[in-house]
């Protein structure tokens, strides 16, 4: 739907960050802490990001992580030393994992308008709608 309300000129919505037109555009993903949706995801990982190397303060945000710890499988502890692998592997789950049967079903649409090279071609015009 979304496809054809572009094709006929209407308005585009802004509703994807800028990981999806890369997504679209390169087939690629790589996705940061910045583009997770969840603010309360996002705000722990800051947190957790600046906080000093207090094993406390690292702790207390690891525990209301744990659902998300669960959900990409993460095994070791969340501190200093493995925040950056952590923090990715949390990212491409929101960004990607959650999401992917809709962006590719979204892409999907695009394409059979042929509206997928047509973003390719005119990536920064096209950033400016979708991207919130």
């Amino acid at each position: 739907m979304v496809a054809t309300i572009i094709c006929q000129g209407g308005p585009a919505p802004r509703l994807f960050n800028s990981i999806i037109i890369d997504f679209i555009c390169e087939k690629e993903l790589k996705p940061t802490v910045d583009s997770i949706a969840r603010n309360d995801i996002k705000s722990i990982l800051k947190k957790i990001e600046t906080a000093e190397t207090s094993t406390t303060e690292l702790t207390n945000e690891e525990d209301r992580l744990l659902e998300e710890i669960n959900e990409i499988g993460w095994y070791k502890p969340v501190d200093m030393s493995s925040f950056f692998e952590f923090s990715n592997k949390l990212a491409f789950y929101y960004c990607y994992v959650k999401v992917a049967a809709y962006i590719l079903e979204f892409v999907k649409g695009l394409d059979a308008l042929n509206l997928v090279e047509i973003i390719k071609r005119h990536r920064k015009a096209n950033e400016r709608n979708y991207v919130l």
